[in-house]
């Protein structure tokens, strides 16, 4: 084995330490609007989204309905029991 095999991993460790303990400079103001801008942005879509899942389903139960309306009740039971 040579004396230098022992040095590599520890040479590595200690590197690595050094980049994980390195200070980074602070956010601008602008680097610190961003994520707000984001979740803002996320926000608005996901609201859309679920408005127009909402509007999807009340069109799909709305039809269901029409649709079973021209049954009679005794057919909607019997389906329902068989």
């Amino acid at each position: 084995m040579k004396w230098t095999e022992p040095l590599a991993p520890a040479a590595l460790c200690s590197f690595t330490i050094a980049c994980a303990l390195a200070k980074l400079p602070p956010l601008t103001d602008e680097q610190q609007a961003t994520p707000e801008e984001t979740k803002a942005v996320a926000a608005a879509v996901a609201k859309k989204d679920a408005e127009s899942l909402a509007n999807a389903q009340d069109r799909v139960a709305r039809r269901y309905m029409q649709e079973h309306k021209a049954k009679s009740v005794t057919n909607l039971a019997l389906a329902r029991t068989a």
